[in-house]
């Protein structure tokens, strides 16, 4: 878990709202929501001491708060006996191939910039698939998930950030023709998957998916309501 001040809404992996498993957390030294998205420093040892110490209190799964921690994945599943899920990001190259030549997978993620120039590629991307990524970096939605602009749950505007979320959804689909799916890069978005599937008419994939398709169990409630 990375340290931020922000608050979770239902269905984020960070809090317990949403999940019927139950969840132990480890708050990386260091790790927050700028040091690992906006920065270049190298926190890779500080997140395999927290998976060694998950694993070593009993966890089944291990994963993270953040879907850039992708650029650990390989230093941090090779130092564990149980799987270690660090993204979303990790089923694109799978939804690629599963789907036509002729349609695509759209990424939202944080920040667009950043997740291109992390130095993790899932595929060899080209000019075309990189025009399938939106990031929120001029939105309030990256105010309060980036730079913890608000710390209580009363001051959120939940509309205004669904509101984001879907006209950065609605950018990609109107690109270019083809949108097969859409994967959250971001775990905070994940409380607005299901709202997200029914208004632009495409699967949504987010962390939550990862973990359960890799790993064979369900982690989430079922949901009676949106966010």
């Amino acid at each position: 878990m990375l340290h931020t001040e922000f608050p979770r809404l239902w269905g984020d992996i960070g809090q317990d709202k949403g999940f019927c498993c139950q969840m132990e957390r480890y708050y990386v030294t260091g790790a927050n929501s700028k040091s690992v998205v906006l920065s270049d420093c190298d926190l890779c040892d500080e997140f395999v001491s927290g998976a060694l110490q998950l694993q070593e209190n009993g966890c089944d799964v291990i994963t993270t708060s953040c879907g850039f921690l992708v650029k650990y994945q390989r230093q941090i599943a090779d130092r564990l006996r149980v799987p270690f899920v660090s993204s979303s990001l990790l089923i694109y190259s799978f939804l690629k191939e599963i789907n036509s030549k002729d349609s695509f997978v759209g990424i939202l993620t944080a920040n667009r910039e950043r997740l291109m120039n992390l130095g993790y590629r899932p595929v060899d991307v080209d000019a075309a698939e990189e025009m399938n990524v939106a990031g929120m970096e001029d939105t309030y939605f990256y105010k309060v998930y980036v730079e913890n602009a608000i710390t209580e749950e009363k001051d959120l505007d939940k509309e205004r950030l669904y509101k984001n979320l879907l006209e950065k959804a609605w950018m990609l689909k109107n690109k270019r023709p083809g949108l097969r799916c859409v994967l959250l890069e971001c775990t905070n978005m994940s409380p607005f998957k299901a709202r997200l599937k029914e208004d632009i008419g495409v699967e949504v994939y987010d962390l939550s998916s990862v973990i359960e398709l890799c790993c064979g169990f369900q982690i989430t409630e079922s949901r009676s309501h949106t966010v």
